[in-house]
């Protein structure tokens, strides 16, 4: 999040009153956002109330907020403790001039309409805290108020219960691809264009248009972490693919050297840091295995690390993206999740699949452009049918995919063809126009020759070359 004027949050009621329940559980968040974060940014005149509310108590009540900064607190001071007499003090001058009705008002407002419940049981925690004038950790307050809420989405109920609740519909970003509180993880081997796709698919997200003929309802707001490319190539990446106009709803996070490891309590606070700065639907991890030194065929290590990113997912309620590469080719061919590289859990724990591979090689010298261009995506969901596998094809000058049907790029020329190019040009030809003319109906190098090998095997031209070093080599219609 940013200090401009132009700043704004999803326009939907639920993520007003997460952005509000931030304020009211976070001091630090409070502390840093309470000058740009105003009222009239807000669409509903409740959190509007709110909004003002807690502005109001940050200006009156700053004390609070120093005291739970201690190391600003004792720099300030110059000691190493605080006084007793002194924390009393400061308590009591809160619960004198603090009105904990309001207070429990606007909280009760987020238990109403805020829909993560790490932000709803912080906030009443927060305000009986309050309202027994004791000192508060906040952020201690809200890790533990959000390992409650995971304990209490797992208690059993009863099926009356969950089909009496009202649970929100899923926010699918692109079908198949990503969706909030989904995580998904797309795998191919090297050099198949995987950053490059999903790349694409992010612009189409923060644009709101549709990718690969699915529909994307709206534009999101996209992150993305990558530890592969030098930001250099990133940004010439970019510029070929992404235009102006959609640019502030796209961010980048990127380190080269592999620095970031969510096996580092440090690293991963600074992911936490900017996921609540800039408050993504989705957040994408490029590539998948840079970010830890687990064990990678370790069912126990690697769910270790996929519950770090579901913890993202159920805390900042968003999709989580993840990039990975296949195994090495070996003798027995795998398909679906089993050509994904390490424990089986990276392929059964995911909500979305992907895998990305190049075309069958029969195909290789029937293509008109390069056979590397065209890759095949095939999806396995675990909430939905499995979709019918898509063919695309890259835009090498903008670098974006577009999907199409491979029977409708195979080279046509056949023996045939050969026969007729000769007999029209009077029943003799050099096989280098022969073979130029090939190329103009799209017949790479290789299949041109080729196609004249099948033209004479088939005994519709024959080969000869004039005496006489450097002659050219003919081909002659065979009568």
């Amino acid at each position: 999040m940013s200090g401009k004027k132009d700043l704004r949050f999803e326009p939907s009621p639920d993520m007003q009153a997460r952005v509000i329940g931030g304020l009211l559980v976070d001091e630090y968040f409070l502390r840093r956002f309470h000058r740009y974060v105003k009222p009239e940014y807000f669409d509903h005149p409740i959190h509007q109330e709110i909004v003002k509310f807690i502005i109001d108590y940050y200006e009156k009540h700053k004390a609070l907020t120093d005291l739970l900064e201690i190391d600003h607190y004792l720099k300030a001071k110059g000691s190493k403790t605080i006084p007793k007499e002194e924390v009393e003090a400061i308590v009591e001058e809160i619960e004198k001039n603090s009105n904990i009705k309001n207070f429990e008002y606007a909280t009760n407002i987020i238990v109403k309409f805020a829909r993560d419940q790490a932000i709803r049981k912080a906030a009443i925690k927060h305000a009986e805290l309050f309202a027994q004038g004791k000192t508060i950790e906040a952020k201690k307050i809200l890790d533990e108020a959000y390992k409650v809420g995971l304990e209490e989405e797992r208690e059993a109920e009863s099926v009356a219960d969950l089909l009496r609740r009202d649970i929100p519909e899923r926010d699918v970003f692109v079908q198949n691809w990503a969706e909030r509180k989904r995580l998904t993880i797309l795998g191919g081997r090297e050099k198949v264009g995987k950053s490059l796709i999903v790349i694409d698919m992010m612009i189409h997200l923060a644009e709101g248009e549709d990718f690969l003929e699915l529909n994307v309802p709206q534009p999101r707001r996209v992150l993305y972490v990558q530890q592969e490319l030098a930001e250099i190539d990133l940004q010439n990446r970019l510029k070929k693919m992404l235009p102006e106009e959609i640019r502030n709803n796209l961010f980048h996070k990127t380190t080269t050297g592999a620095v970031l490891k969510i096996d580092n309590p440090d690293h991963r606070q600074m992911i936490h840091n900017d996921i609540e700065e800039i408050e993504p639907d989705l957040v994408i991890f490029d590539p998948f295995q840079t970010f830890h030194t687990k064990r990678e065929n370790s069912n126990e290590d690697m769910n270790v690390v996929l519950d770090f990113f579901y913890e993202i997912i159920h805390r900042y309620n968003c999709g989580v993206f993840l990039i990975h590469h296949f195994s090495k080719p070996g003798e027995a061919e795998r398909t679906g999740a089993h050509q994904f590289r390490g424990a089986g859990a990276l392929g059964d724990r995911p909500d979305i699949l992907i895998c990305m591979n190049k075309l069958d090689k029969k195909f290789k010298e029937k293509l008109p452009l390069d056979y590397d261009d065209f890759v095949e995506l095939s999806f396995d969901l675990r909430s939905d049918e499995k979709p019918l596998d898509t063919t695309v094809v890259r835009d090498t000058e903008r670098l974006q995919y577009m999907v199409t049907e491979v029977e409708e790029h195979i080279i046509r020329v056949t023996a045939e063809s050969v026969s007729t190019m000769v007999e029209e040009a009077g029943g003799e030809m050099e096989q280098k126009a022969v073979m130029a003319g090939l190329k103009e109906s799209g017949a790479g190098h290789n299949a041109a020759l080729e196609v004249i090998r099948n033209a004479v095997y088939k005994g519709y031209v024959s080969k000869h070359r004039l005496p006489g070093k450097g002659a050219p080599l003919k081909l002659k219609l065979k009568k």
